[in-house]
């Protein structure tokens, strides 16, 4: 009797060595689901260092970069490594919940090419001692057949609540993330950059799962995220946001909020001269976003994990 095969899904974890890799790599073995799993992790640390002990023993497959090499180009190593007819991403300071992957597997066979789609979900961001946490967010998913971009990027809401897709919720065929590969050249929005791209390449649609697939930490450190270059901002929403609408929101949510943020009075006028240039007025949301650069890091991540009302 013929028994077809079971899908395979590669987990695809860089890591610079965090003592928080092990509850990662944990979160993928206790997954609920009916395909085959497969751990590789992307060791990007020091080419002198070990590999993290937890890898060498809980992960299918382990990768070595040669050292700092940075998040894209350890993602794009570990897709190149793995054997799983989808990958999915998740890094080493978060975590998936039990059902993440079946979920996802299960709307991705419902999409009209499972070939061509990526799915996301929603998550919940928790503090680094785990107490409290926001609920899952975002508040609205994405629609059917809506530009990621515009999605991600326009009206932009104030809050935790904001449109969103994270790294850690993105599931995808091993194909796809092949043909359209992280850019180790940015220095920053590398998840955001590889969203866009992927969102113009031929046939790609998006999907979220509706419930909570994941648990972001905040707060972690070394995390890119948290940095405040506004120069690399704004260089990459220059070169690849060509739709003015979205590139003004952007710009006065996120580039104009890291120059305020670094105190940088310069940077400041370079932002507001390219908002400028756009020639388009930026949605209330994103201005609310960008004057939030007076709040400290501190801050806005408390803001973001304070215990929610039902939360669960």
């Amino acid at each position: 009797m013929f028994l077809a095969r079971r899908e395979r899904v590669s987990a695809i974890i860089p890591t610079t060595g965090r003592s928080e890799l092990a509850r990662a790599i944990s979160s993928v073995r206790s997954q609920q689901t009916s395909a085959d799993l497969e751990v590789v992790v992307v060791f990007d640390g020091s080419p002198d260092a070990e590999v993290p002990l937890e890898a060498e023993r809980e992960a299918d497959r382990v990768v070595r970069t040669g050292g700092f090499t940075g998040g894209s180009s350890a993602r794009n190593a570990g897709v190149a490594a793995a054997t799983g007819d989808y990958v999915a991403f998740l890094d080493d300071d978060d975590q998936w919940l039990p059902s993440k992957l079946e979920l996802q597997l299960e709307l991705v066979h419902a999409m009209e090419n499972p070939e061509r789609a990526v799915i996301a979900g929603r998550h919940r961001h928790v503090p680094p001692d785990g107490e409290g946490g926001s609920a899952p967010v975002p508040s609205r998913l994405i629609r059917e057949g809506e530009s990621v971009e515009r999605y991600l990027f326009y009206r932009r809401t104030p809050g935790v609540g904001r449109a969103s897709m994270y790294t850690s919720t993105l599931f995808c065929a091993r194909t796809l993330a092949t043909e359209v590969q992280w850019d180790p050249s940015l220095k920053r929005h590398q998840d955001w950059d590889w969203l866009v791209r992927l969102g113009r390449a031929p046939g790609v649609t998006f999907g979220q799962v509706a419930e909570s697939v994941a648990i972001i930490q905040t707060g972690s450190t070394g995390s890119i995220s948290a940095g405040t270059d506004w120069v690399a901002s704004l260089s990459w929403a220059e070169s690849l946001l060509t739709d003015s609408s979205v590139r003004v929101d952007f710009l006065t949510a996120q580039t104009l909020r890291y120059a305020i943020a670094s105190r940088s009075g310069a940077g400041v006028k370079s932002v507001l001269s390219a908002i400028g240039r756009s020639r388009k007025i930026p949605s209330p949301g994103p201005v609310i976003m960008g004057v939030a650069g007076v709040l400290s890091r501190a801050s806005i991540e408390r803001m973001a994990t304070a215990p929610k009302k039902g939360f669960r």
